[in-house]
């Protein structure tokens, strides 16, 4: 087991920085290299993080898949709406041709 010297906070702010790093470049994902240029920027600052002792790439893979696994839910839920309302929609038509008949 690998005993790791950082704190909740430091790691917390590379996450936040990460995230800030792929805003600023209008990018929906957070890359490794941002990773690695807020380690530059932590490391510079007096904040200890080495990034060899992080799995950045591992970590972003299961990132990725969770938010995939999110908008895939969001995208079924909104298609079940959309169907929901098309069967609405047609019953309802249905009900005013039967009426005019």
């Amino acid at each position: 087991m690998h005993s790791y010297r950082y704190t909740v906070r430091q790691l917390e702010s590379l996450i936040r920085l990460s995230e800030a790093m792929a805003r600023l470049h209008a990018d929906p994902v957070i890359r490794p290299s941002y990773v690695r240029e807020v380690c530059s920027l932590l490391k510079k600052s007096n904040i200890n993080i080495v990034k060899s002792e992080v799995e950045f790439e591992e970590n972003q893979e299961a990132i990725n898949i969770e938010r995939r696994e999110a908008k895939a839910e969001k995208m079924s839920d909104t298609n079940d709406l959309f169907a929901l309302e098309a069967q609405q929609l047609a019953k309802a038509q249905e009900s005013q041709q039967v009426q005019q008949s």
